[in-house]
């Protein structure tokens, strides 16, 4: 599967592409779900394309991360969070191969820049956010981001190029309406004076008010949760396709029961979390926010804190073999969730990081970390949770741990709880139980004195089971749906203070059995019952014995008949109005009565019994009169008596039909299933299953098969037709003992079909065939707009072509090329020039290489030769799928295009005496091949002969550059070159 990278550079701040970076010693690069990543690397400035690496920091460069995923030269894009900026790097001075690291955060870090300095915005002396910039409740992400990002434009000198034009103060990057508002209160979310607006972006962020990405230079966020997607159903990473190892930790080391968050001054709140196992008693911790005078903010990052601390975690960085059928932004991004190995077998997980390096080899690698939310969270925040809970890091306050001052008050317990649990009919017609909790409002804590109350938290505990948290609310009451009927529940509630450090007791608790379904479904209507020989037919009319409608939650009927009364067999059962009949002894007289059933089970009483006495056959007067009416089917085994029943048939050993009507024998036609044989068969309706007929005429004949001299029919359904000749109407198709035959207009035969398969034509129209010899080692295809000519080595190979002949010329390659690509091509092109392109290469030849060597070149001593292709035996062009890409063929050069290229060259040479030789492939953006970078050269020891060379190598320009094939010996002593080849070929 096609994937590859590469890096692209940029000009700081803008989308002015400077080109593509040079092949790198090293490189990796990370991105990071609601986070900054980042990219590292080792790059040489003496580098074809160097000169971007070797800039300094003042001069300032972006890099893109580029992937492939489609090997089409045009098939490069820029995923999210890929956009990195230079703002460190290191180098040796006396280092010859003047290797440059730099290292680039990503586009986002960009925003640690860009601070909130609007001092006249923030509250007065007297607020108790005093110097914080206090936003309204109602305000949202999009409001608070774009506030200080419009803010940071309209000061003075050129502004931080976020671009963010994606999203508004209403509406987000997809374009929805902003679904989360800041304050828990009505006063609003008060942030630090000078707070960086990643901070601010990371505080939403952690408290769940919106998600964010990168793309290119754009900053793009999004309300949580829906940029983007689980694709866990459909990617599956395993071990061994998609990963390499998957190694896992898990830890509960941090786990805390209590939390206290010191604030600046006086401010300061305690979270706690009752579900921390208290094996070895309560655990407790604390963390210093200095500066931060928002109890919300406060609540939010001890929240926060619990969450990361509290959950046995599971973090899983798996390697990937960059070859397995699911590829990094291809099939899933960072935010995605998948399926992959996780401690206990396959799980859900969150994609929180993807990793991506190029070794110094040049292989490509890379790796996922994994987790769940949990993990994500603590991920996004672990290394900077400052903007909430540190204000030594930008935000105001010292940094420094005051004295702890614990608000220690314990809330007071809700009053007045109570429990009403009500029964609910379910749309499945089954009922289920509604409880509603209410309780007095906690305006105090336990002291007597006032306090706030944030939150009422309402517990349940069934009968069999422990005290758990059933839902949370700022209201004095909440309706809990979905309990079992008949179940027994105890229930609570309990208040969380705003500020104070300790929730409630549980209020007073309420034990209840939920109530149940015991009402019996009214009695069904009397059935009615009806005698037949041996069946007793029992109609109900679906209604009760009111003539009401039967209650929402019934169920069914059961129909009760036996011998005794009352009856106990069920011998049937209804869900609605209608009839069922059971059989029964005749001449027994059976009861039959109904019980109906609601979905609960509960049974109506029984309706009165009916009787009814089981008739016999031999009782039925009616029956016998129909038996003795009915038509009869009389054949020649069987003659009918001098008056059968009207309407009865008669076939007779002629195998003619006849019916009787109106007191006499009327013969008809032969429409009665069996065998026919007649010399002649005249009828509007034949059925048979045989017919052997001198002479058929029929409208519609339905026949098995058919034997017949022949036939003439406007319909003819046949199994098997069996005949000396049959002729398609018109004359244009026979079939007979010599096989398929076609004629024309004019009845002379064109086309024959053999009994022995083969094919003979005067003339025919072929728009697709292919053509095997006799030995099938050979064939031919035609079809659609060309001629293909292919060499198998055994019939059940797929066909290869080695020739094609088309619109655009002759393509050619050697046997089983793989195709549909060809080696070389010969046309014409668009201005009647012909044209010859290769994928190996180019070369003029007579028979013996002899009559196309031209004049010979000769060197002086240790002097370098460019060897001119013009006047060289044996000529080698370009070789390319992109002719655009070449902008000059000029004598002894190639002049190249950006890109990424394979470039090669070779040199034949016979020396009379000893002499070192070398040749060498060079690149240069002037046209002067001594002021170049050397790709690639060789040379040899000294000695006479032939010497040879043949280069290769692969490389990236990012402008055009000319290409020379470059020479020279150590003697002055008479050589000649004899060959020479240079070639390109673009890849990327």
């Amino acid at each position: 599967m096609t994937f590859d990278v590469r890096l692209r550079a940029y000009e700081p701040g803008t989308d002015t592409v400077l080109g593509l970076l040079p092949e790198t010693l090293s490189w990796d690069a990370s991105v990071v779900h609601n986070n900054d990543g980042a990219l590292s690397l080792k790059v040489s400035a003496l580098a074809d394309g160097g000169e971007f690496v070797a800039r300094t920091l003042n001069d300032g460069l972006d890099v893109a991360l580029e992937v492939n995923l489609t090997g089409e030269p045009d098939g490069w894009t820029e995923p999210d969070n890929c956009r990195f900026l230079a703002v460190e790097k290191s180098k040796d001075p006396a280092d010859p191969a003047k290797v440059q690291e730099l290292t680039l955060p990503s586009w986002s870090w960009l925003l640690n820049k860009i601070c909130d300095l609007n001092t006249g915005a923030l509250q007065g002396s007297k607020s108790k956010y005093a110097g914080q910039r206090l936003f309204p409740a109602t305000s949202d992400a999009g409001d608070v981001m774009k506030k200080g990002l419009d803010e940071h434009d309209a000061r003075s000198g050129p502004a931080v190029p976020i671009v963010r034009s994606s999203w508004t103060t209403t509406t987000d990057s997809l374009g929805h309406s902003w679904a989360k508002k800041l304050g828990k209160n009505a006063e609003g979310r008060a942030f630090p004076a000078g707070q960086p607006l990643h901070a601010r972006l990371d505080a939403l962020t952690t408290n769940g008010k919106c998600d964010w990405r990168t793309r290119g230079r754009g900053l793009r966020i999004y309300n949580p949760n829906t940029a983007f997607t689980n694709r866990s159903a459909t990617v599956h990473l395993r071990l061994g396709d998609d990963l390499v190892d998957a190694p896992s930790k898990t830890s509960q080391a941090d786990r805390v029961a209590r939390l206290l968050v010191k604030g600046d001054g006086k401010h300061k709140v305690t979270v706690k979390d009752p579900t921390i196992p208290e094996h070895y008693g309560r655990w407790e911790g604390m963390i210093d926010s200095a500066g931060v005078k928002d109890d919300d903010d406060l609540e939010d990052a001890g929240q926060a804190e619990l969450d990361t601390r509290n959950r046995i975690r599971g973090e899983y960085t798996r390697t990937l073999t960059m070859a397995g059928p699911y590829l990094p932004f291809r099939d899933y991004q960072v935010g995605d969730l998948v399926t992959a190995p996780g401690d206990a077998g396959d799980e859900v997980l969150k994609v929180m990081q993807i990793t991506i390096s190029r070794d110094s080899k040049g292989v490509l690698g890379g790796n996922v970390v994994l987790g769940d939310r949990f993990t994500a969270k603590g991920l996004a925040t672990a290394a900077r949770v400052s903007a909430i809970t540190s204000g030594s890091s930008g935000v105001s306050g010292n940094g420094t741990t005051n004295p702890i001052e614990s608000d220690t008050r314990q809330a007071a317990a809700p009053a007045g709880f109570t429990v009403t649990p009500s029964l609910v009919l379910g749309g499945d017609k089954h009922w289920s139980v509604s409880v509603g909790l209410s309780w007095s409002a906690v305006t105090t804590a336990t002291d007597g004195t006032d306090l706030e109350v944030s939150a009422y938290r309402v517990w349940g505990k069934p009968d069999s089971g422990n005290w758990r948290e059933l839902t949370s609310t700022d209201q004095l009451g909440v309706t809990l749906p979905g309990f079992v009927v008949g179940a027994g529940w105890t229930f609570a509630v309990s208040a969380v203070p705003t500020v104070a450090r300790w929730e409630s007791a549980f209020s007073t608790q309420v034990a209840v059995t939920l109530p149940a379904d015991t009402t019996a479904p009214n009695k069904p209507s009397a059935p009615v019952v009806a005698s037949y020989p041996a069946i007793v037919s029992i109609k109900w009319d679906g209604l009760d014995f009111a003539g009401a409608a039967m209650a929402a939650d019934f169920a069914r009927v059961d129909v009760l008949a036996d011998t005794v009364s009352p009856p106990v067999v069920v011998a049937a059962q209804m869900s609605r109005g209608g009839y069922v009949a059971v059989t029964a002894d005749p001449h027994d007289t059976i009861y039959v009565s109904l019980i109906a059933y609601d979905t609960t089970g509960n049974p109506s009483a029984a309706t009165t019994p009916v009787s009814v006495v089981v008739k016999s056959v031999l009782d039925d007067t009616d029956l016998a009169n129909r038996l003795a009416t009915s038509p009869r089917y009389y054949n020649s085994d069987h003659e009918p008596p001098a008056t059968p029943p009207a309407l009865s048939w008669w076939r007779k050993a002629d195998g003619t039909v006849w019916q009787y009507i109106s007191g006499a024998w009327v013969e008809q036609a032969s429409s009665l299933t069996g065998t026919t044989t007649a010399a002649q068969v005249i009828a509007s309706l034949m059925a048979a299953v045989a017919a052997t007929v001198g002479d058929l005429s029929a409208d519609a004949a339905t026949i098995q098969t058919l034997y017949t001299q022949a036939l003439t029919a406007s319909t003819a359904v046949i199994g098997l037709v069996k005949a000396d000749v049959v002729e398609v109407a018109g004359g244009a198709v026979k079939v007979n003992a010599t096989g398929f035959h076609g004629y024309n207009p004019s009845g002379i035969e064109k086309t024959t079909v053999g009994t022995d398969g083969t094919l003979a034509a005067d003339s025919a129209k072929l728009t697709k065939a292919e053509v095997i010899s006799d030995d099938g080692t050979y064939m031919v295809r035609l079809g659609g707009s060309a001629v293909e000519i292919g060499t198998i080595p055994a019939p059940s190979v797929a066909f290869a072509p080695t020739m094609r002949v088309g619109p655009t010329g002759v393509s050619m390659g050697p046997p089983l090329y793989p195709g549909p690509t060809y080696p070389v091509t010969v046309g014409l092109n668009s201005s009647g020039i012909l044209e010859i392109k290769g994928l190996g290469g180019i070369r003029f030849v007579d028979q013996d290489q002899a009559s196309m060597k031209r004049d010979s070149q000769t060197c002086a001593q240790s002097t370098w030769l460019t060897v001119d292709m013009d006047t060289v035996p044996v000529i080698s062009g370009i070789i390319t799928d992109d002719t655009a890409a070449l902008t000059d063929l000029t004598g002894n050069r190639l002049v190249l295009t950006e890109g990424v290229w394979l470039i090669g060259g070779g040199v034949r040479a016979s020396l009379g005496t000893a002499a070192s030789t070398e040749a060498v492939l060079v690149a240069t953006a002037s046209a002067d091949p001594s002021a170049s970078n050397t790709f690639i050269g060789a040379a040899t020891p000294s000695a006479s002969g032939v010497h040879r060379y043949d280069l290769c190598t692969r490389v990236v320009l990012n402008s055009a550059r000319s290409v020379y094939l470059r020479y020279k010996c150590s003697s002055a002593t008479s050589h000649t070159l004899t060959e020479a080849t240079l070639w390109a070929h673009r890849i990327a």
